[in-house]
């Protein structure tokens, strides 16, 4: 069951913290992996309730910038968005397209890559 998600590839590390205050308190999770610029952070559909709450939390304390999901039913609920520990709106669950610099960095990590293989 979805209980965050990052605002695109920038944001990926927000999640971190958390991930680490949900283990912290024993509730078992995992990051998907990322695709379609967006990685979810993942909790058993029993602890939802408790996670949102412990999540909630840390978004505040630290000044995170995420969605949260606003209940277990997964990609048809709305989410609320956090910018710098504070809620800014509720949104429908949507993808957000690739910064202009992300999109560079991808190409420069591409590049050195084709080198290295070379």
């Amino acid at each position: 069951m979805d209980i965050a998600v990052n605002l695109g590839f920038e944001r990926e590390r927000e999640l971190d913290q958390i991930q680490s205050a949900l283990l912290s308190a024993g509730i078992p999770c995992n990051q998907r992996a990322m695709s379609c610029n967006e990685a979810p952070l993942v909790v058993r559909p029993g602890d939802f309730e408790r996670a949102r709450a412990i999540a909630t939390e840390t978004v505040i304390r630290n000044s995170l910038t995420v969605r949260l999901f606003k209940s277990p039913s997964g990609l048809s609920s709305l989410l609320e968005v956090w910018e710098d520990g504070r809620k800014i709106r509720e949104e429908p669950h949507k993808l957000y397209p690739l910064s202009d610099d992300t999109i560079k960095s991808i190409n420069a990590w591409n590049s050195t890559r084709k080198d290295q293989t070379k």
